[in-house]
């Protein structure tokens, strides 16, 4: 007799809750800058400041693709138990 038992682990990083929050950052990064501006900022400053508010839009962008791809990504795993109460069809439809 021969018993064999197996066990499976899996994990998923969720990427959207990085993202929104890098975007949180840059833009308090930005507002810190904006909040003392006084007309005398030399090139370094502005640059910096442009750089948040860039970081800060495309971490927004990059949360709402990676929440997206997210999404549809556990409809095709565990569209059975993730989309209850939705609607029979919907994360079958999805997946």
């Amino acid at each position: 007799m021969k018993i064999e038992e197996s066990l499976q682990i899996s994990t998923r990083t969720y990427m959207s809750l990085h993202h929104i929050q890098a975007a949180a950052l840059f833009s308090r990064k930005a507002s810190v800058i904006e909040a003392a501006f006084d007309e005398t900022y030399n090139a370094e400053a502005l640059a910096d400041h442009r750089s948040f508010v860039v970081g800060a839009v495309m971490s927004a962008t990059a949360f709402l693709e990676a929440g997206i791809n997210e999404l549809f990504a556990d409809a095709s795993e565990h569209a059975d138990s993730h989309f209850k109460g939705v609607g029979q069809d919907i994360g079958a439809v999805m997946a």
